[in-house]
């Protein structure tokens, strides 16, 4: 049963990674955003 628990905790952290990284994209508060911005296109 232990393998279970292994998989929800791998599903708990993707799913707050992938949160906190939209969280910030819609915030605009990324740290490549100034150079990005900055570059040529």
């Amino acid at each position: 049963m232990a393998w279970k628990i292994g998989i929800a905790a791998g599903f708990a952290v993707l799913f707050s990674m992938n949160a906190i990284y939209i969280y910030f994209a819609i915030s605009g508060a990324e740290p490549v955003d100034p150079t990005y911005n900055t570059e040529h296109r």
